[in-house]
């Protein structure tokens, strides 16, 4: 059944009748239950800012098949198998598997463990018997900084608020319809995408990395507000990214959530033939993905540098980047924990709490949701297998559609149980009373188990006006005849500064706008920068659904943590936008050096004041950290995408070694 409001349609999840097939550990979820409440019980203090008055435990793990090229152009796949444990059970192997205990008392600690550092499988017993000790771990250090927070309450009038809690749920979730690939045809894909490539670019080429991955991320949860969750969802994606010899980078993808293999037709730009095998379709897609990715590294090769545009002038933004825009300028400045974070913070040159309830565009019909939900209606144009989809949050709560911006008005925003109660307070009656009946947003998400829970998006997107231009032709149009243009069709990225709201999208293939038309003269190096303050009234027109054809998936990184995501819309005509100047390093290195500056974060070796590249120096203030700056890929270097996947990185506070937790993992020795 589709749930429709307003222009939108969406579909939840699990509305399907089917058996599901659980999670194999979803015992856990049932052990969690009486560990974290007796654990509350046993552990539980009346000293002021020692309360205890939430408990959960979170198990974590992904398991799945990767296949890239080597540099032979020989594909090699990773795949879990299964093993078969002492009672004669199969069992799935991991790529890896972690505990998380979290508790709050006047503030809230997360403690985490690393379950099978050598292993691949997990004891059920050996992780409810460590979940004891971890959640009690966890307690003791919430009572900790929950006296700290408490003395700031006392002596310093500090601010404190409530947390939110919620009606329980117990679900058992597993969204994976084809568990079982064929990898045969994942490695003739891989080969035939790479090879394309070369067919298309011969002696242009300079390095070609072609990329399968289908993944599940599993987690078992249970909490003191009686919530109970075990859950599968799979995420698959198919890569392409190119680089020639005059040192262009081209880049394609096909990427959703929630399906098999049928992933890879959801644009629906191939049309199945009648009769038509799997194998051969499958390789007529990527054939057709791979010929793009080579003619956009050919019209970058022969394309004139953005310097012919100036500092200022009009763009079009193709479906794909108005999904990096609304992802980047609307969303992040939308998430409770950075607006929690942003008002109280001495650095901040932007109150982002002040746009609730605001004006935050002049353009009449100018409207943006998120929703968790793997399939959409926008318009006329249906969108499936959505890249960010989730059916709960990593805290149990069901993953909602949000209306964030109405007719340009901020209307809410996401949230936790730890932001709700402080985004209330303050706000119009009104703005108020529909955050309040709207409910926690289902938007709480995590890298993986050794990371703390986040506010996060998941599916972004600017609703068509039905009443706006109908195609790219009609929309250069409004561009005055005297003015030069410029079309973004792809783009690398984006990033966002929310303290000062600096933001900046970097496009990749751009077209030159001349006499209202765009013409076939290809533009490289276009950035796109503006404050978000100052953004209200950039937006002159928006497409109609004819407009949409495919949307932005990739990868965000916000505060050190990387989830999946996708954002869309039409086109989008900016009046008089700002380009940007100054020297950028490739997009792919710039990337490369913001994951490993946050690496070392984590790993104590830089503070977090510690973080500078000099592209964010260029644009935002000095006196902003750079660590709270949030980044938007279209695509992670293939290892540094693998080693995410795998769970490579590791940041535990502890490990599990012959039946006891350790503390300190690898990096921390």
């Amino acid at each position: 059944m589709a749930v429709k409001k307003g222009n939108v349609e969406t579909t939840p999840p699990v509305e399907e009748k089917r058996e599901v097939v659980r999670d194999e550990y979803w015992q856990l979820a049932d052990d969690f239950v009486q560990i974290v409440n007796r654990a509350r019980q046993s552990y539980q203090e009346r000293s002021p800012g020692r309360e205890i008055d939430f408990a959960s435990l979170f198990m974590g793990s992904r398991s799945g098949i990767i296949c890239m090229a080597d540099e032979e152009g020989i594909p090699k796949i990773t795949v879990t198998g299964e093993e078969t444990d002492n009672q004669g059970e199969k069992r799935t192997q991991r790529f890896f598997i972690g505990l998380q205990a979290g508790a709050a008392t006047k503030d809230k600690a997360f403690l985490s463990a690393n379950l099978a550092k050598e292993e691949t499988t997990v004891k059920e017993f050996e992780v409810s018997a460590q979940g004891h000790r971890l959640i009690r771990e966890a307690i003791d250090k919430a009572k900790e900084v929950g006296e700290k927070i408490q003395r700031k309450i006392d002596e310093e009038n500090y601010e404190w608020y409530p947390w939110h809690h919620v009606e329980p749920s117990q679900m058992s979730i597993n969204e994976d319809k084809e568990p079982k690939i064929n990898l045969d045809l994942v490695v003739s894909l891989v080969a035939s995408g790479r090879q394309v490539i070369k067919n298309e670019l011969g002696a242009k080429l300079e390095g070609v990395k072609v990329l399968f991955v289908k993944w599940t991320e599993n987690f078992e949860y249970a909490d003191t507000d009686g919530t109970r969750i075990d859950h599968v969802v799979p995420r698959l994606g198919f890569t392409i990214q190119v680089k020639t010899k005059d040192g262009s980078e081209a880049f394609g993808a096909i990427r959703g959530a929630m399906g098999g293999m049928e992933i890879l037709g959801r644009y629906g730009d191939v049309p199945r033939e009648k009769d038509e095998s799997d194998r051969d379709y499958y390789v007529r897609v990527v054939t057709e993905l791979a010929k793009e990715v080579a003619k956009e590294a050919i019209d970058l090769d022969r394309a004139q540098g953005a310097g012919i545009l100036g500092t200022e002038c009009p763009v079009i933004l193709s479906p794909q980047v108005t999904g990096a825009l609304v992802h980047e300028v609307y969303g992040h400045t939308s998430e409770g924990d950075i607006v929690c974070e942003n008002r109280r913070s001495k650095t901040a040159h932007l109150t982002l709490k002040s746009r609730i309830g605001a004006q935050v565009s002049d353009y009449p019909n100018f409207t943006i949701v998120d929703t968790g939900a793997p399939e959409m209606k926008l318009g006329r144009k249906r969108i499936k297998y959505n890249f960010g989809s989730l059916v709960v949050d990593e805290q149990g709560c069901p993953a909602k559609e949000t209306l964030l911006i109405e007719r340009g008005i901020q209307v809410n925003v996401l949230n936790d149980r730890f932001t709700f109660n402080e985004i209330l307070e303050g706000l119009k009656e009104e703005i108020a009373e529909g955050i309040r009946k709207h409910g926690l947003t289902g938007n709480v998400r995590r890298d993986k188990y050794d990371m703390p829970p986040q506010v996060r998006m998941t599916n972004t997107y600017l609703l068509p006006d039905e009443n706006g231009p109908n195609s790219l032709k009609e929309m250069a149009a409004k561009i005055p005849k005297n003015k030069k243009g410029v079309y973004i069709k792809t783009c690398h990225g984006a990033w966002v500064s929310p303290d000062d709201g600096t933001f900046t999208i970097h496009g990749n293939l751009c077209y030159l706008i001349e006499n209202g038309t765009v013409t076939d003269k290809p533009v490289k190096g276009v950035r796109l920068t503006d404050n978000v303050a100052k953004f209200v009234g950039k937006i002159k027109s928006v497409g109609s659904s004819k407009t949409i054809d495919r949307t932005f998936t990739g990868y965000c990184g916000k505060d050190s943590q990387w989830v999946p995501v996708e954002g869309g819309g039409p086109l989008v005509y900016l009046e008089n936008a700002k380009l940007g100047g100054g020297h950028y390093r490739s997009w792919s290195e710039l990337v490369k050096e913001y994951v490993r500056q946050h690496d070392q974060v984590l790993k104590g070796q830089r503070t977090r004041d510690g973080v500078h590249l000099p592209e964010f120096a260029e644009e935002i203030d000095k006196k902003i950290p750079q660590a709270k700056v949030c980044l938007l890929t279209v695509a992670m270097p293939p290892d540094d995408e693998v080693d995410w996947i795998t769970g490579r990185r590791e940041y535990s506070e502890f490990s599990l070694r012959d039946g006891e937790l350790i503390e300190g993992g690898d990096w921390f020795e």
